[in-house]
């Protein structure tokens, strides 16, 4: 087979790989719902709504630790860089959150 005509087979195949791929990945395509943990103590989004059992991150892209607590919830210390995950409650209803390090810190999950 002349060498062009391998190079071109071989282009063709890396192109569709990739978009073959290209759904592939995390964020909200894997069905999980993100929550960022900020230096100005806040959760961000502070309200979520999630399906029974959908996967929960907590992400820490700040310098300040975190966790978060609840009934049924207790994550480690989540620190800069960091996440940490767990999947919603089973059973529908509103469930607050909250870090034990800065109490004032608060988030809801409301599962549907």
């Amino acid at each position: 087979m002349p060498k062009n005509k391998c190079a071109t087979i071989l282009k063709s195949a890396l192109v569709v790989t990739a978009v073959a791929l290209g759904g592939c990945g995390g964020g909200e395509q894997s069905g999980g719902v993100a929550v960022e943990m900020r230096d100005d103590l806040t959760f961000a989004p502070a309200e979520i709504t999630v399906a029974p059992g959908q996967e929960i991150r907590w992400r820490n892209d700040g310098e300040v630790p975190h966790d978060v607590v609840a009934e049924g919830i207790g994550s480690p210390l989540v620190r800069g860089g960091e996440e940490w995950s767990t999947e919603a409650p089973a059973a529908a209803g509103t469930l607050a959150y909250a870090c034990s390090l800065h109490p004032g810190m608060r988030g809801r999950i409301v599962v549907e």
